[in-house]
C-alpha cells in the first residue's frame, strides 16, 4: 500500500463531501436547528405535566378515622389526662388531604397535593374516561379495624402507561406512607 495514493484518494473524497451542500447541511446545520428544538419541546412538555392538577377519587372516605375531640379538655379537665381514648390522625379534612402529609420527594412535592374528589361507589370506568387520575378505595369498617388492632387495607388504581396517572398514584402513595407513619405512632 502506497501512502501518497491513499492520501490523494482521501483528499479527493473529503473535498467532494465539502462541496456537497446537502451533506454539509446534515453535518453542521441540522444539529444547530434540532437540538434547541428538542430542548424546547422537552421544557414545554415538562411544564405542562408539572402544572396539571392530579385528581384522586376516594371511595369510602366515610370509613376513615375522623378528627377526634379530647373529652377531658372539653369537660374542663387537663388535656389528654383523663378519658384518653385511642385516636388516629385524620387523612382527609375539609374535603382535602391534609397538607402535613405532602410527600418529601421534590418531584412529587412540585406537583402539589392531589385534588380530592369523593366518589360514592367503586367505579373503575372513571379512570379511562379521565375523570380521575387515580382511584383510592378504602374498605368498609376501616376505622373500626384500626381500633381493634387489625390491618385494614386500601387499594390504589391508576391508568396504565400514562404519566399523569403514574404521578397521581405516586403522590397518593407518598401521602398514605406519611399518614401510616402517624397512625403507627
Amino acid at each position: 500500500m502506497r501512502w501518497p495514493i491513499v492520501r490523494l484518494i482521501a483528499f479527493r473524497e473529503a473535498s467532494d463531501q465539502l462541496r456537497d451542500r446537502r451533506t454539509m447541511f446534515l453535518i453542521l446545520g441540522l444539529p444547530l436547528l434540532m437540538y434547541p428544538l428538542f430542548v424546547g419541546v422537552g421544557i414545554v412538555s415538562f411544564s405542562i405535566l408539572k402544572d396539571k392538577k392530579l385528581v384522586v377519587g376516594v371511595v369510602g372516605a366515610e370509613f376513615l378515622p375522623k378528627p377526634g375531640v379530647d373529652i377531658a379538655a372539653a369537660t374542663g379537665g387537663p388535656a389528654g389526662v383523663a378519658f384518653q381514648m385511642k385516636q388516629f390522625p385524620p387523612l382527609i379534612a375539609n374535603e382535602q388531604f391534609l397538607d402535613k402529609y405532602l410527600p418529601d420527594d421534590p418531584e412529587l412535592a412540585a406537583s402539589g397535593m392531589p385534588v380530592y374528589k369523593s366518589i360514592p361507589t367503586e367505579d373503575k370506568s372513571l379512570l379511562p374516561s379521565r375523570q380521575v387520575d387515580a382511584l383510592l378505595v378504602i374498605e368498609p369498617g376501616f376505622a373500626e379495624k384500626l381500633e381493634r388492632g387489625e390491618r385494614p387495607s386500601m387499594r390504589i388504581f391508576g391508568r396504565d402507561g400514562e404519566e399523569n396517572s403514574k404521578r397521581a398514584v405516586r403522590s397518593v402513595t407518598g401521602v398514605l406512607r406519611k399518614w401510616t407513619g402517624d397512625v403507627k405512632a
